[in-house]
């Protein structure tokens, strides 16, 4: 559910409508096809159900969806129109009354949405999307919070195989982004969508992969630990949370984090001094080689490697209060100052070809004092 914004809060991001396109196109899509122009309206209907809003971590609501859509053509690799168009509108009868008013009872607004939805897209499209639509009690149908929650799950699984198959597959992303962007939130809230996921969505998920996995290679799985960025140090109990990794991986966990051996730490720390504000990056021991390592040990994983990647010689200035400065550090790094080997930066400059170079040819030692992040690789003990 969005929230909507104190004031005018504008967020950007380096994704937009052009972004979107341009991944249709390596698809297969092109302009004015039926197919591309109903993906680009689902793009539209999105935006503008969630036009007001904003999520509990800050950015507008649209956000959200967008993500989830981009989670699914970018690492799952669906290229089903299907389940696109449905990731981008999946909140879209939820929070706002513009396929239907959810606040009637659910025997009337779905039939409503079903109507709205089939028309300007399939019926597919909206089978799906009520699927993934959370009612409320209505005092008639529902008349409690429980019953509404046991109406929602149920739905999750309730039409066609393969339609089920697609509502899964949406509803895993968007619990996907909704962890990585936990890591913002308090811990009150963070807690309460770990525990969420675990008591509710886990045994759903569980029993999709068991289903509509048929590899014969049951150790095909990679896990990333760095599901959400920087999440690892931020967990209660790490070696509780590699060990369920390992257990849904059943081969392959990575573990990528912040390096505080990096140079620009000890500023990072002076700042957060002098602005009396807490330390909120987590766990210390989870932001260095060996401590990671032991945590991967004592959850019976064995470390295949670890190192250091993104080795600039400099301090992290991201959170840094940079203000009228902040042009001046784009026009020395380019438009991004968080970069890799192979990425195409526009406005690539001569400083950062240099990054580029150290990046490649410097030695180990100096990669693990000035690198802004560090890496583990481990392998499920039981794995094969």
């Amino acid at each position: 559910m969005g929230e909507t914004p104190s004031g005018a809060e504008k967020f950007e991001t380096e994704e937009n409508r052009a972004s979107f396109h341009a991944r249709l196109n390596r698809l297969g899509y092109s302009r004015w096809d039926d197919t591309f122009e109903k993906m680009d309206a689902a793009y539209d209907f999105s935006k503008e159900a969630h036009r007001l809003q904003a999520r509990k971590t800050g950015e507008r609501y649209f956000e959200h969806p967008r993500s989830v859509a981009l989670i699914l053509l970018d690492e799952c690799k669906i290229k089903d129109p299907n389940t696109i168009i449905a990731s981008l509108l999946h909140d879209s009868v939820e929070d706002s009354p513009l396929f239907a008013n959810r606040t009637m009872p659910p025997s009337q607004w779905e039939k409503i949405a079903y109507k709205r939805l089939g028309a300007q897209f399939n019926q597919e499209v909206a089978g799906i999307v009520i699927s993934l639509t959370k009612p409320t009690e209505d005092g008639k149908e529902l008349k409690t919070k429980e019953e509404a929650h046991d109406y929602y799950f149920k739905n999750l699984t309730g039409l066609s195989e393969s339609e089920n198959a697609k509502i899964l597959l949406v509803k895993m992303s968007d619990r996907l982004h909704n962890l990585r962007t936990s890591i913002s939130l308090e811990d009150k809230l963070k807690d309460k969508i770990i525990k969420e996921t675990e008591k509710d969505y886990f045994p759903l998920f569980e029993n999709f992969w068991s289903k509509y996995n048929t590899s014969k290679d049951k150790n095909n799985g990679v896990s990333f630990v760095s599901a959400g960025q920087y999440m690892l140090e931020k967990m209660k109990d790490p070696v509780l949370y590699l060990k369920e990794l390992s257990r849904v991986s059943s081969n392959i966990v990575l573990m990528v984090t912040i390096n505080n051996n990096n140079m620009g730490n000890a500023w990072h720390r002076w700042y957060h001094a002098i602005r009396k504000a807490p330390w909120d990056h987590g766990n210390i021991a989870m932001t260095q080689k060996a401590g990671i390592i032991k945590a991967f040990t004592e959850a019976g994983l064995q470390v295949l490697e670890a190192g250091a990647v993104d080795v600039p010689p400099s301090m992290d200035t991201q959170d840094m209060p940079l203000k009228d400065d902040i042009d001046r550090v784009v026009r020395l790094f380019g438009k991004r100052w968080e970069w890799g080997l192979n990425n195409k930066v526009e406005n690539k400059s001569g400083l950062l070809d240099c990054f580029c170079w150290l990046e490649a040819n410097l030695p180990s030692w100096f990669k693990n004092l000035n690198a802004h992040h560090i890496y583990v690789v481990g392998k499920a003990t039981d794995g094969t």
